[in-house]
């Protein structure tokens, strides 16, 4: 059941993850190097994503890897605009020049991130991969294709309405603790949605492959970059 969702462990580790990043971006960096963290959070989501569409359907790697190279333009150019906004122009400006999604913080930053995407593929995809095959197939490769296009939706509105609160405020302190809050509850239901998890007995013809936001992205996005076959 859903309301038992907290006591999955790869939801804890979700949680512990995302704390201990912030509390590694205020020590080592500050507010300035959140977006460029979770701009290499988003790279970890699409290299599993990767993985699992390998594993079921190689043969859509390709589409997959068109997907995630305008996704990750996207993404970038989001993140500089949103540390503008923040009142960090000069960085801004080097964040497209200068790579600074390499400084040393914002590397430290992600680790705990990294983990925690590796311990959910591993107890919660590797285990049942063979269940993804077979009639369900299609469904569920459109959902782990859609699935980084989700996250990033949902960040977008995160980040953009946390700083829009904070910098109304006055309070540099809000930021950490909206963006925190929102995202933790946002990455927990893509979490649960991804893998089935408030319905874990469903077969993968009956699995709820698509969110709400998959599905207003299915025909911009899958129906023109995904060629499914006997179609």
């Amino acid at each position: 059941m859903l309301r038992d969702v907290y006591k999955l462990p790869s939801v804890r580790w979700l949680v512990v993850a995302n704390l201990t990043t912030m509390l590694s971006v205020c020590f080592f960096g500050g507010l300035q190097q959140l977006t460029a963290v979770y701009w290499w959070e988003m790279s970890i989501i699409w290299i599993f994503s990767f993985a699992r569409l390998a594993v079921i359907s190689p043969l859509y790697l390709l589409a997959m890897f068109v997907l995630l190279f305008i996704g990750a333009g996207f993404f970038m150019v989001f993140f500089t605009f949103a540390l503008a906004y923040a009142g960090h122009w000069d960085l801004a400006k080097k964040h497209l020049t200068e790579l600074t999604v390499f400084a040393p913080g914002v590397l430290i930053s992600v680790i705990p991130l990294l983990f925690s995407h590796a311990y959910s593929f591993y107890q919660n995809f590797w285990p049942n991969r063979e269940s993804y095959r077979g009639p369900g197939t299609d469904a569920c490769i459109n959902k782990f294709v859609r699935y980084p296009y989700q996250r990033a939706a949902m960040w977008a509105v995160v980040i953009t309405i946390s700083f829009v609160v904070a910098g109304s405020l006055r309070a540099a302190w809000l930021a950490y603790f909206f963006i925190g809050l929102f995202k933790i509850i946002a990455d927990i239901w893509s979490h649960v949605t991804l893998n089935d998890l408030a319905n874990p007995d469903l077969t993968p013809e009956a699995k709820p492959c698509f969110s709400w936001i998959g599905r207003a992205l299915g025909p911009v996005v899958g129906r023109v970059f995904i060629v499914r076959s006997g179609t």
